[in-house]
């Protein structure tokens, strides 16, 4: 039976492994447990911004994050591992950088403040990967540059903002106070 077995299953050399737990404990450090430290500040400043942005800044960045490894435009080391790779980053940096951003366009007061917030967390965003790039733990593939990168993160941050507007306008009654919800 043990002849029947694809070679995926086989045992992997000894140096991989280490190697690649190693690499899975930087993109959790990285990813997710640095950007949860920030997080805890801004649930204690703000739990309306990151009551909003994590599920949709989660569910973006699963969604592109997904898509972008799929079409293999990117891959993130340890690339045998596919998705599950970024599950750090779905639920750390992503979401609460959106949280941030969140928080900077309710609570600053400047017209066309929502747009440059959007425009400079992305930068933010592309500035983190493209360190990542250059330490070589994302490879791009299939046309993919730091340029598509900066857009994808303008489309994900326009979401989540898009998404605060949307639940703004349903579920807040005109003087401010939550309205119940069910019918």
């Amino acid at each position: 039976m043990k002849e029947n077995l694809p070679n995926q299953l086989e045992k992997p050399k000894s140096g991989q492994t280490a190697t690649e737990v190693i690499k899975l404990l930087i993109n959790i450090i990285a990813g997710f447990l640095v950007p949860w430290i920030a997080g805890a500040f801004l649930i204690y400043r703000d739990k309306k911004a990151m009551l909003l942005a994590f599920p949709s800044g989660g569910f973006m960045s699963l969604l592109f994050n997904d898509f972008g490894v799929y079409t293999k435009w990117w891959q993130l080391h340890p690339d045998h591992m596919e998705s599950v790779t970024t599950i750090p980053f779905n639920l750390g940096i992503y979401p609460i950088v959106a949280g941030w951003m969140l928080h900077f366009i309710f609570t600053t007061r400047f017209r066309f403040n929502a747009a440059l917030m959007i425009a400079a967390f992305a930068a933010l965003l592309t500035g983190a990967e493209f360190v990542y790039v250059c330490l070589d733990k994302i490879q791009y593939g299939n046309g993919w540059n730091i340029g598509w990168t900066y857009l994808s993160y303008i489309l994900a941050l326009g979401a989540v903002y898009g998404y605060s507007r949307l639940h703004a306008r349903l579920f807040v009654s005109r003087n401010g106070q939550q309205e119940p919800s069910g019918p």
